[in-house]
């Protein structure tokens, strides 16, 4: 009897051999339009995730004019068109029920600037107070966020008398300005707190700005007149206001600066002066001489001025720190002029031999958030020479 050849005893029957074949380039033809460019951002993804893994991150969308992309998350949490979030400026806002959660990704193109962090902060709690009643918040140390280092405000506020407790991540990249925020109950917070951080991963930051530059402003320098001294401007913030002594009898130079959104807003504006006083015998003597002269001069305007040093992590800020290339000491108070006037005033001394500088930079408690950092940056550029 005659052997037949090995590969004629394992031939499977022609049917299964046909399904074999058809079921392998099913697949490969799935594959390709999965990760066909062209299907991105149709219903086709969605479909594809009733047959997904159960991943909590699904299919990834593209907002090129944004220059981002987000992975939308999985099953539980489903697109909310119904609702606005910061106005209409969002770019994706997900929500999911038991409990009750949502998380929202805007974006803002600023074209040729990146925005400063203040403008980032403020930007932030105005948007926060259009959509949370009784809005409470405060910054905490940075994190990353799509491969950048984000600021991180924590913050409560209340949605149709249920207090709300969420985070927004802020940062700015080649121009465009992202939030990622999210929020859920104060009785629920701790329940989602691993899927918003999975959520936060699912976002990352495209190539297709990578031509763009800044269009800086060039530096400008004011110096003084009465004193040997001098600040830089680097952002084309601020201009002299003259004469400087209708704003304090003892000022030799005063700095303003508007918002740049909102120019005409006299609550956002931000004030420097800087005041050379009688000599004192040592730094303390002229922190002591630099305050007299601030609280007596807005008494003297708002009799029943009163003031707060600012505590900051339990730490009061009264404290020797190096301005700009000099020694001194910087203090932040909160003066309460009157009912509805409350300010922001840091007080930057410097002790010279001639005189004592002192720099009061001033604005509208509520818009702390925006000036600080500028105040900060300001008086970081101090030389005590004039330029």
């Amino acid at each position: 009897m005659s052997r037949l050849p090995y590969w004629k005893k394992t031939r499977r029957p022609r049917w299964l051999r046909i399904s074999i074949w058809s079921g392998f380039f099913l697949v490969l033809a799935i594959l390709g339009l999965v990760s066909a460019p062209w299907i991105k951002g149709t219903a086709f993804p969605r479909f594809m995730e009733l047959f997904g893994s159960g991943t909590q991150n699904g299919p990834a969308h593209t907002f090129a004019e944004s220059n981002c992309q987000f992975r939308y998350p999985g099953k539980p949490w489903q697109p909310d068109n119904s609702q606005r979030f910061f106005g209409a400026a969002h770019l994706a806002l997900f929500t999911r029920a038991d409990p009750n959660a949502w998380m929202a990704l805007s974006a803002r193109d600023y074209q040729t600037r990146t925005p400063r962090a203040g403008e980032l902060v403020d930007e932030t709690v105005v948007r926060l107070n259009s959509q949370f009643k009784n809005l409470e918040w405060e910054l905490k140390p940075d994190e990353e966020l799509a491969g950048h280092s984000a600021r991180h405000m924590f913050f409560q506020g209340e949605v149709n008398n249920v207090r709300m407790v969420g985070d927004c991540y802020m940062f700015a990249d080649k121009g465009i300005a992202y939030w990622f925020t999210t929020w859920t109950s104060l009785e629920s917070g701790s329940a989602v707190q691993e899927e918003f951080q999975t959520a936060r991963k699912g976002l990352s930051l495209l190539k297709k700005r990578e031509g763009w530059t800044e269009k800086r402003p060039a530096l400008k320098t004011f110096s003084g007149t009465q004193a040997a001294y001098s600040v830089r401007d680097s952002e084309e913030l601020w201009k002299e206001w003259q004469p400087a002594k209708d704003v304090d009898p003892a000022a030799d130079l005063v700095l303003q600066a508007r918002d740049r959104i909102e120019s005409k807003d006299v609550d956002k504006i931000g004030w420097v002066l800087v005041l050379p006083l009688a000599p004192q015998p040592d730094l303390a003597a002229a922190v002591k001489s630099a305050r007299a002269h601030l609280e007596e001069r807005q008494r003297q305007l708002y009799p029943a001025t009163t003031f707060e040093v600012i505590r900051e992590n339990e730490v009061a800020q009264d404290r020797p720190a190096i301005i700009g290339e000099a020694p001194g000491q910087l203090l932040k108070f909160r003066v309460k002029n009157a009912q509805s006037r409350e300010r922001f005033v840091v007080l930057a001394v410097v002790n010279q031999p001639e005189h004592v500088l002192a720099i009061q930079c001033e604005c509208d408690w509520k818009r702390r958030s925006l000036w600080e950092g500028d105040f900060i940056q300001l008086l970081g550029t101090l030389s005590l020479r004039k330029e």
